[in-house]
């Protein structure tokens, strides 16, 4: 089970959720994203989105919050990693 919450960013939150669902099933993912989810996703922004699953979408928090985010995200998919694996 998988559950996450909060910091709705269209750009970021697809690719997270993504790299997460790869990762605890043991897929890898090709950078680039589907043309038409782009397309889709962009036109509902009303702006351009980076085109990579993994390309960072620039500085949408102050660096101490990203940081943040990074370590946390290291440590939920370490902890998802160790539960798909068997472990506590």
């Amino acid at each position: 089970v998988a559950l996450g919450g909060g910091g709705y960013n269209v750009d970021v939150l697809p690719r997270a959720w993504a790299l997460l669902l790869a990762e605890m099933v043991g897929q890898e993912l090709a950078n680039d994203l589907p043309a038409e989810w782009l397309a889709r996703a962009q036109a509902r922004l009303g702006r351009d989105l980076t085109p990579g699953l993994r390309d960072d979408p620039g500085p949408q928090l102050p660096i101490e919050h990203r940081q943040s985010a990074e370590t946390e995200a290291e440590r939920v998919v370490d902890e998802a990693r160790s539960m798909c694996a068997g472990g506590p």
